[in-house]
């Protein structure tokens, strides 16, 4: 007997079904994870991306070194500069600062220094030529400021002379003191030197720094350029009049500790500065942030991560919004590791680490952004 035909469109329905039927059983496969197949090499468990973390702003140290002259004639030549020193007096001997300075027509002086700590009941006293302008008892932190009057000068030599008494008859007294500066309101060739202190977290967390100046008019001589110096390096050169010039400097130009800028020109040029001052920037206040999150593992997944053969991965993109690195600790569950980021930063997890219920922390003492963080478990592919 002759079988019936089947139609062409009774043959496309039966082949769409079976098609249908296989596409189905490979879609509910692939809900179920099959993790047997050699192609798996690689498992994404968690993604987040946390963006910024912590917070940090800005803060401003100035410091002023006021109004002087650089070149041909009258201003404030510094005649002595140390940043520590110590003064006593005791029954055998002591110390005490002696200068010598060399005056060609001297108006004034000044005197200044900070007192770090003192032992002993003395006063301090300051000689210059012979006669005692200053003696009084100090304390620590004391900032006195001694002027020496123009009577007191003379063109020529001039000695000016620091020390202490001391307590009591077999007492004895001692000052540590620092920035210790004399200088003289003279007429002679001068150029201006001055020292200023910069600390560790600015220097660490620096972010910018400027070096202002103002000439007014008609205050100099321009026959040759102002030129200034940081620590020995030029960072200013040039014939200017009347103009306000302020000089960027950067974190590799300043030092932790004491720094020295200087001003200076040559033969009959001058220039009268003022309102010089030298902003440094710096990140000074820092909120430190933490992220936290939680992912569930359902037991297949949870499964392929524990098997000997998967290294489990904690993955992210990290970008420092501080100039100083700080480091990141990054928690898993028990598991707890203290990382210096990079922009790309991956942490192996230990076996056994994850949990069905997983518990994730990042927390560090610098404000940073983490995007596209994940947690990854990879086998290599047979």
């Amino acid at each position: 007997m002759e079988k019936p035909l089947v139609s062409m469109e009774n043959e496309f329905a039966v082949i769409l079904v079976a098609g249908l039927a296989v596409f189905g059983l490979f879609f509910v496969a692939s809900q179920e994870y099959n993790f047997n197949s050699q192609e798996t090499s690689e498992l994404t468990l968690y993604t987040e991306s946390f963006g910024q973390i912590g917070d940090a702003t800005q803060d401003v140290r100035t410091v002023n070194f006021g109004d002087f002259s650089v070149g041909e004639g009258r201003g404030d030549v510094q005649a002595y500069r140390n940043e520590q020193a110590t003064v006593g007096n005791r029954l055998l001997g002591g110390e005490k600062i002696t200068v010598k300075y060399n005056a060609t027509a001297p108006q004034d002086g000044h005197i200044a220094f900070e007192v770090l700590g003192k032992d002993g009941n003395g006063a301090v006293y300051v000689k210059v030529n012979g006669n005692n302008i200053f003696e009084e008892k100090l304390v620590t932190t004391g900032t006195p400021s001694v002027n020496i009057s123009e009577d007191i000068l003379r063109p020529g030599n001039n000695n000016i002379e620091i020390g202490t008494r001391r307590g009591g008859l077999l007492a004895s007294t001692e000052y540590s003191i620092e920035d210790v500066e004399i200088t003289v309101n003279d007429r002679k060739f001068n150029d201006y030197e001055k020292s200023f202190r910069v600390y560790q977290y600015e220097k660490q967390e620096f972010t910018a720094a400027n070096l202002t100046f103002t000439l007014p008019v008609d205050a100099s001589t321009r026959t040759a350029p102002l030129e200034v110096y940081l620590n020995d390096e030029n960072v200013f050169s040039q014939e200017i009049s009347r103009s306000t010039q302020s000089v960027s400097l950067d974190r590799d130009q300043i030092s932790t500790g004491y720094n020295t800028v200087r001003f200076e020109t040559e033969g009959e040029a001058r220039y009268d500065l003022e309102n010089t001052d030298l902003s440094i920037r710096y990140f000074g206040t820092v909120e430190p942030g933490t992220a936290e999150a939680s992912f569930e593992l359902n037991q297949s997944t949870l499964a392929f991560a524990n098997r000997e053969s998967t290294t489990e991965y904690i993955n992210f993109n990290y970008v420092n919004l501080m100039p100083s690195d700080s480091p990141v600790t990054v928690e898993v569950n028990d598991y707890s590791d203290e990382v210096m980021p990079d922009q790309f930063t991956s942490l192996s997890l230990p076996e056994g680490t994850l949990q069905e219920q997983n518990n994730l922390r990042l927390s560090g003492n610098g404000s940073y952004i983490v995007r596209n963080l994940k947690a990854l478990s990879q086998r290599p592919v047979e």
